[in-house]
């Protein structure tokens, strides 16, 4: 009887650790999508030459930013819809992809992440010159069971300022 009674709470015990374990690696894995996603734009977006401001989406959170590199590059920076295999299933993710020139695409976020917003918009001075973007971005993880201890979720609004030298196009 004792048995009966240590075995079934036992084992709820173990289940909610295990899930718990898993909640926590997938919002650490979260935030570390997160993180560099923020590191690649501050580091690119910093050094950029020109921003192609008549050629980029602003304002839309399916947004298209397009500059110069510090390399003289065309850059392409917009979220595309992607088919990726998670857990045996196959789903459909918004995936941020970078386009330099002519080369091919490149994926910029990680396969298990969905990007549910990618919005830039303008901040002006009192003069009504641009002095950098706003990005807000919002990003989840996969999650095909539906189950509450895959869920994660991120959000972010962050200022990218313009070099005093920054040509906008």
């Amino acid at each position: 009887a004792l048995f009966a009674i240590i075995i079934p709470a036992a084992t709820v015990f173990f289940l909610q650790f295990s899930q718990s374990g898993d909640l926590f690696a997938r919002r650490a894995q979260m935030e570390q999508a997160a993180g560099m996603i923020l590191s690649h734009f501050n580091t690119e977006l910093s050094r950029a030459n020109a921003w192609n401001l008549s050629s980029s989406t602003l304002g839309n959170p399916n947004g298209i930013l397009v500059y110069i590199n510090a390399s003289g590059g065309d850059v392409t920076i917009d979220r595309q819809t992607d088919t990726v295999d998670f857990d045996g299933t196959p789903q459909q993710v918004n995936r941020l992809r970078a386009t330099v020139g002519a080369n091919p695409p490149e994926w910029i976020t990680p396969p298990e992440v969905n990007v549910t917003a990618f919005q830039f918009s303008l901040v002006e001075n009192t003069l009504s010159a641009t002095t950098g973007l706003n990005l807000t971005l919002e990003l989840s993880m996969l999650n095909p069971s539906g189950g509450p201890f895959r869920s994660a979720e991120f959000s972010s609004q962050t200022t990218f300022a313009l070099r005093p030298a920054t040509i906008v196009l």
